[in-house]
């Protein structure tokens, strides 16, 4: 099964205790990245991620929980009394130097560095469920958004997929004349240097064999049929691996093969042929990057 890296869903949530939204987005990445912005979870975020990682092999995932307490018990106000302690030895000191009352806002209060400590309570087992339940839930409808532009982008490479078996096909048309070609080409040049009566026929069966021998491209065209062959099974796999990097390799080992065997033959028409098929495995490639 092919599938993009990219895609978004999100969520609602609402308890007696929280209310806010859940946020997952996925994007192109060479490997798992995972980026969580929300509260301070510590163990649950590492179980959260361990969750995204079992279903999401290559590719950022961005998590984004907003969240609000609902009602006072969710929070812990904490106050350093020993520090409170230590101000008012402070104050009532000013106060008899100065010869007048200090007097504390409680704007004041709240500004004293360490004084007052604000923190979310430690979520309890049912409501760290209830998150894991709502994560998963969002999670799947990522996913079901990769899969769907996936299956896009693999119609799209079975497209060009087409083009290159067809460009294989006329290669090989020419490929299968090249003897008698070239036989006629040197008969043709030969005559207009030394004359038709003048050609040396064995001479020129040595000539036309090597350049056939120099110009051989079969083992390249087996090689590329294959990598075609093997590109198809990609596509048509329904295994949940990560496909997108073996569908780069085999599009770099079509690239290579297509170049040796342009760089090798003797046809214009085979060259011609080539450029086109270049063009088709870099569209490929860059379909790829996109492709968990």
């Amino acid at each position: 099964m092919i599938r993009s890296m990219t895609s978004f869903a999100s969520a609602t949530i609402r308890t007696n205790k929280l209310k806010g939204k859940l946020s997952l987005k996925t994007l192109n990445h060479r490997y798992f990245d995972w980026f969580f912005h929300g509260p301070d979870w510590g163990e649950l975020e590492i179980e959260l991620r361990s969750l995204a990682q079992s279903y999401i092999y290559r590719g950022r995932v961005e998590v984004s929980f907003e969240l609000m307490a609902t009602e006072a018990s969710g929070w812990e106000v904490k106050i350093e009394s020993g520090l409170v302690q230590k101000i008012g030895e402070i104050s009532r000191k000013l106060e008899k130097s100065l010869g007048q009352k200090l007097v504390f806002s409680g704007d004041t209060f709240f500004k004293i560095p360490h004084l007052v400590t604000i923190k979310r309570k430690e979520l309890d087992s049912q409501t760290k469920e209830f998150l894991k339940s709502i994560f998963l839930r969002t999670l799947e409808k990522a996913i079901e958004q990769r899969e769907r532009e996936g299956r896009k982008l693999a119609a799209t490479i079975r497209t060009y997929l087409g083009h290159l078996e067809k460009s294989v096909k006329i290669i090989k048309k020419y490929t299968s004349q090249e003897k008698t070609n070239w036989r006629e080409k040197l008969r043709v040049k030969l005559k207009g240097i030394v004359g038709a009566d003048q050609i040396n026929e064995k001479r020129l069966e040595e000539e036309v064999a090597y350049l056939l021998i120099k110009g051989d491209i079969r083992e390249e065209i087996a090689r590329i049929e294959a990598h075609l062959s093997s590109l198809r099974e990609i596509l048509a796999s329904e295994s949940q691996e990560s496909k997108g990097r073996q569908i780069d390799f085999l599009a770099q080992e079509l690239l290579r093969e297509v170049s040796t065997l342009a760089s090798k033959s003797l046809s214009l028409e085979i060259i011609k042929e080539s450029i086109k098929m270049k063009s088709e495995i870099e569209a490929i490639r860059q379909q790829s990057q996109n492709i968990e």
